[in-house]
């Protein structure tokens, strides 16, 4: 199977070194309708092996703090040619202990090589599971001075807002009442964000639970929001508007370089898009406050 996904701007072309692997596609499914002119492309390619090597020394390591989730933990190196080696260790994970993956900028050469549990039966997966794909986007949104954010983000006719914060603060119950206010989800926990032609666009992207469709939106607002026992709204500027949005972004930040990069991302992201405090009860007033800003 050879195939394309779009994420964003980046398009991923998709095959197998190996006859045992085959491709089923859900979360990834919606992806490969193309939102915008593509301005880098992969080969991503996948493969077999047998067991995880041992590695020497790590640049940068995380693993899952989400207990709703499959454990994982995984560790990124650099070599001397500037590849990127990621090693992804699936701790609970039916059908694979892991992965590696090399992924080669100079050549755009992405090679994943999957470490099975049962290597003699064959191995159907969906190419972009979770969480290779979170680390993967990341790794990709860098590479197009973009970023990945705790959001949701919805249109509402001519208004494209985000709405961010950590896990279990409302992002979700946010995007349901715009939902039922008539508006457009594009998605309802995390964001691509990228500038194009001097706007910036949110973009879906797959999601570990559900097959999520391929959207994006212009962002005119972006809201920092928390529980409340009122609806208020107030604009916030400057530094702290900044480092806040900043603490809710995506950040695997294993270099000097790749952390100024980061930061002056998101400083002209916050620059651009004006900032505000968003405090909410949750009911649907906050959509008519949110409304009568401009």
């Amino acid at each position: 199977m050879h195939t394309t996904f779009h994420l964003a701007s980046v398009a991923l072309h998709v095959s197998s070194a190996c006859t045992h692997i085959f491709f089923t596609p859900f979360v990834s499914r919606h992806f490969t309708k193309q939102l915008v002119p593509t301005t880098n492309s992969f080969n991503l390619v996948y493969d077999l092996l047998d067991q995880l090597p041992l590695i020497d020394k790590v640049d940068f390591t995380g693993e899952t703090q989400d207990q709703t989730e499959m454990p994982f933990r995984w560790m990124l190196t650099r070599n001397q040619f500037g590849s990127l080696n990621i090693q992804l260790q699936l701790l609970e994970d039916p059908l694979l202990h892991g992965a590696c993956v090399q992924m080669n900028f100079i050549k755009n050469h992405i090679a994943v090589q999957l470490v099975p549990k049962n290597s003699s039966q064959p191995l159907n997966i969906d190419p972009l599971f979770h969480p290779l794909s979170a680390l993967l986007m990341v790794t990709l949104a860098h590479r197009q001075n973009a970023f990945l954010i705790h959001a949701s983000g919805i249109q509402d006719g001519n208004l494209g807002a985000i709405f961010s914060a950590v896990s279990g603060t409302g992002k979700s119950t946010m995007a349901k009442i715009w939902g039922s206010r008539g508006a457009k989800i594009v998605n309802d926990d995390r964001l691509w964000i990228e500038c194009i032609n001097n706007q910036w666009y949110m973009f879906s992207n797959p999601m570990q639970w559900y097959a999520q469709k391929a959207l994006m939106a212009p962002i005119h607002k972006i809201f920092l929001i928390r529980q409340s026992p009122t609806n208020e709204v107030a604009e916030i500027k400057g530094l702290n508007a900044s480092m806040r949005v900043m603490s809710n972004c995506i950040q695997h930040l294993y270099s000097r370089e790749l952390t100024s990069s980061h930061l002056d991302n998101v400083l002209r992201f916050t620059q651009d898009v004006p900032v505000y405090d968003c405090g909410f009860k949750p009911d649907s007033e906050i959509t008519e406050i949110i409304r009568s800003l401009d």
